[in-house]
C-alpha cells in the first residue's frame, strides 16, 4: 500500500471514529461535518468509505441497545427508527455532494432540495409505522407522565407553577398528540437545515485545513423561482390552518418553514453586505447579530427577525441590494 493511499485511509478512520462518537453522544448536529470535510479534502470516495462505516457502526450498537427491550413490537420499531435517521442523515450528505445525471446535477441547492422531497416520500412507510404500533404510543405516554411527575415533584409548594404544569401535562395524550404533530410539520425543515449546514460547516472547515479559499454563506442567494416554493408552501400551510387537509399540510408546513429559513439566510447576508458596504466595524456587526439571535426569544419583537429578516430577502427578488451577487 502507497504512503498516499495509506494516509487517505488513516483519514477516513479518523473521520469515521470523531462522527461516530458524535452521533453516540447525541451530537447529531455536528456528526456530519467529519464526513463532508472527508468528501472535500479526500474525495468521493473517502466520502463513501467514511459513511459507510459510520452507518454500520451506529446500525450495530443501535440493535445491540435495543435488544434489552422486551416488547418484539416495540423493539422492532424503534430499531427501525435508530437506523433509519442515521441512514437517512448520511444519505443526505452524499447525494448532495455527489453529482448525478439529469437535473441532480443542476447545483447543491437543487440537491439538497431534491433529497428531502425523495426523503419525505422514503419517510412516509416509516411515519405510518410508527403512528400504528401501540406500543410505542404506550411507551411515549409513560414518558410523559414520568416527566410529569417529576416536575410536579420539584415544583412542590409553588401553587402557580403546579397549577400551569397541571394545564399543560393534565392531558398526556392530548399532549403527545400535540408533539406528534409538530415533528410531523418539522421534520423535514430539520433534515434539510441539518444536511445543508453540515455540508457547509464541513466546506468551511476542510478549506481552513487546506489553506484554500471558501464560498461564504454570506453570498447565499436564492434563485428568483423560489419564491413561488415559499408561496406554495405557506399557501397549503394557510389551508391546512383553515380547514384541515391532513398529510398534505405537514408537507406544507415544512416546505414553507424550510423557505422561510432559506430566505432568512439570504436576508442576514442582505444585512451584513450593506454593513459592510457602509464600514460597520467587525465588533458592531457581531453586536448586531448578537442583539438579532436575543430578539427571538422576546415575545412579540422576535416577529422582526421571524418574519422581517425572511422579507428582507424575498424583497431581494426586486431590489438588487448585491448586485456582484449572482443566482
Amino acid at each position: 500500500m502507497s504512503t498516499t493511499l495509506r494516509r487517505e485511509w488513516i483519514e477516513i478512520a479518523a473521520v469515521s471514529v470523531v462522527s461516530f462518537v458524535l452521533y453516540q453522544f447525541n451530537v447529531v448536529v455536528l456528526f456530519l461535518v467529519p464526513l463532508q470535510i472527508a468528501f472535500v479534502r479526500r474525495g468521493a470516495r473517502a466520502l463513501f468509505a467514511s459513511s459507510g462505516l459510520v452507518f454500520a457502526a451506529v446500525a450495530v450498537s443501535a440493535v445491540v441497545r435495543l435488544a434489552r427491550v422486551d416488547d418484539a413490537d416495540l423493539r422492532r420499531v424503534l430499531t427501525a427508527v435508530e437506523i433509519a435517521v442515521p441512514l437517512f442523515l448520511i444519505g443526505g450528505v452524499v447525494l448532495t455532494d455527489v453529482e448525478l445525471p439529469s437535473i441532480v446535477a443542476a447545483g447543491r441547492k437543487l440537491r439538497l432540495g431534491v433529497v428531502t422531497v425523495v426523503a419525505g416520500l422514503l419517510s412516509v412507510p416509516i411515519v405510518g409505522l410508527i403512528s400504528r404500533n401501540k406500543g410505542l404510543e404506550s411507551f411515549f405516554l409513560q414518558q410523559i407522565e414520568a416527566v410529569g411527575s417529576a416536575i410536579r415533584y420539584s415544583a412542590s409548594g409553588d401553587s402557580t407553577l403546579e397549577y400551569a404544569l397541571a394545564e399543560i401535562l393534565g392531558d398526556p395524550r392530548r399532549l403527545a398528540e400535540t408533539i406528534s404533530r409538530i415533528m410531523l410539520q418539522t421534520y423535514l425543515f430539520a433534515f434539510c437545515v441539518l444536511v445543508g449546514m453540515s455540508v457547509w460547516l464541513g466546506d468551511f472547515a476542510a478549506a481552513k485545513t487546506l489553506g484554500t479559499k471558501h464560498r461564504r454563506i454570506w453570498s447565499f442567494h436564492l434563485s428568483e423561482r423560489a419564491l413561488w416554493i415559499f408561496l406554495f408552501g405557506w399557501g397549503v400551510v394557510l389551508l391546512d390552518i383553515a380547514i384541515g387537509i391532513g398529510a398534505a399540510g405537514y408537507f406544507g408546513w415544512n416546505v414553507g418553514l424550510i423557505m422561510l429559513f432559506a430566505y432568512g439566510v439570504q436576508g442576514a447576508s442582505i444585512i451584513r453586505h450593506l454593513l459592510v458596504r457602509r464600514g460597520v466595524s467587525g465588533a458592531l456587526r457581531v453586536f448586531i447579530g448578537v442583539a438579532l439571535i436575543l430578539l427571538l426569544f422576546w415575545p412579540v419583537a422576535n416577529l422582526l427577525v421571524i418574519i422581517g429578516i425572511p422579507g428582507l430577502g424575498i424583497s431581494e427578488t426586486w431590489i438588487h441590494y448585491r448586485r456582484s451577487v449572482k443566482e
